[in-house]
């Protein structure tokens, strides 16, 4: 019997030892499984590709509350993050008896393997401070009401050893700054170096080098207003030349006086060109620079088969009929007129429907036609257009012309 307890007693504590760990593990996905259901929500807006979105557990509502089978929770979170479709989640934690996962951890990855002992709460809060995850460069906690981030901290940008941004040098230049200085400068309201046009040069993976120019830097009354579209509200960067030429919606196909295809209908909203911008050129630019670029609500005008305008929120946009040439007369052609204001670029150099050099951009040395966001609420296939002539004009979806996006840094 005594040799029979030495052989059993081992095997039964390891047993225990390990069922206890398995049940750690399920109760981290059953909160993991709670974030799911509000990120589906949607109401915190955690749609930024370069940001780590950190829940605490105790936002998570449960039945069984904040409890691991060794004690109750202390620091523990769940990460999301969003890769432009949906979301992939994280796990790191300790409870009062130091029991956790010391490491940001893939739920599907989460395994009674993961599972340390003698954490401490300050670990743990100092590695959801700092780490990014898949090489996101910012990081934004869920303040304990449950409902507003607490401001992003930079994750990368060579800060992974919890830098702060004090010691990011102060403004010189718009082009010689870094992103991470502009940025702060930007949100120091520390920008009187910078000045709308004055421009800075980058080099894309794909595109090669190219110049920015500050197109922005006023914000008007009207931005505080919740209809209204952020995208000329800010610190706004143009390309100054046009990055490559496309269709804004390829299935748009005329035969005779016929369309066949979506045309405009759909408007921003569905363009090809949206996703392109959104996917294949913002993940063209150098990390440091995307780090900078914040979401924003873009309204945008509807085409003749639609009703509403489109409310979308995006990295890259292109600039509406409104941005460029102001409110005016061919307001009608712009339904979404009245729900933005012109960028300072264009306002200061006094740009309407008339001709303007101002207006004109270079694909590969030639002056050619580039895209605006804007339906043609008149023409069931047509798009808004920034013209060769320097004014403007519209042209049919299926149409490849240029496309020169913009961004605000935040």
């Amino acid at each position: 019997l005594g040799i029979l307890m030495i052989i059993a007693i081992p095997s039964v504590t390891t047993y225990i030892s390990d069922s206890r760990k398995n049940s750690y593990i399920d109760t981290a996905k059953n909160l993991v499984s709670g974030a799911r259901n509000i990120a589906n929500e949607g109401k915190l807006g955690m749609y930024d590709t370069d940001t780590t979105y950190y829940l605490p557990a105790s936002c998570i509502n449960t039945e069984n509350g904040l409890k691991s089978p060794y004690g109750e929770f202390t620091e523990a979170y769940i990460g999301l993050a969003f890769d432009g479709k949906g979301y992939d989640y994280y796990w790191i934690s300790t409870d009062e008896t130091g029991q956790g996962v010391k490491e940001v951890t893939p739920v599907d990855k989460l395994d009674i393997d993961k599972i340390e002992t003698n954490l401490t709460d300050t670990e743990i809060k100092e590695k959801v401070d700092k780490t990014g995850v898949d090489g996101r460069s910012k990081i934004q906690i869920l303040n304990n009401d449950c409902k507003s981030w607490g401001s992003p901290l930079i994750a990368s940008l060579n800060l992974n050893d919890g830098e702060v941004t004090s010691n990011i040098p102060g403004p010189v230049s718009f082009a010689t700054d870094s992103w991470a200085t502009i940025r702060k400068a930007v949100n120091d309201g520390n920008t009187s170096v910078y000045h709308v046009g004055d421009e800075k040069e980058i080099t894309l993976s794909s595109f090669g080098t190219q110049k920015l120019r500050i197109a922005n830097m006023s914000t008007s009354a009207q931005c505080s207003n919740a209809s209204f579209s952020q995208s000329a509200c800010g610190f706004v960067v143009e390309f100054v030349g046009i990055l490559e030429q496309k269709r804004m919606n390829p299935f748009d196909t005329r035969i005779g006086t016929s369309t066949i295809g979506n045309g405009n209908k759909g408007g921003w909203e569905s363009c090809e060109v949206r996703s392109y911008l959104n996917q294949t050129i913002f993940n063209s630019l150098p990390s440091d620079m995307k780090s900078v670029i914040i979401d924003t609500k873009n309204v945008s005008g509807h085409g003749y088969n639609d009703s509403n305008n489109f409310v979308t929120v995006d990295k890259l946009y292109l600039i509406s009929f409104e941005e460029i040439f102001g409110y005016n007369q061919y307001a009608g052609y712009d339904s979404a007129m009245e729900y933005s204001r012109q960028l300072d670029f264009y306002s200061n150099h006094g740009v309407n429907t008339g001709t303007s050099n101002y207006v004109k951009k270079s694909y590969n040395g030639t002056i050619i036609n580039w895209w605006l966001r804007t339906a043609d609420a008149y023409n069931p296939e047509d798009f808004e257009v920034a013209s060769d002539r320097g004014t403007y004009s519209n042209y049919s979806s299926n149409s490849s012309l240029g496309i020169s996006p913009v961004f605000r840094v935040g």
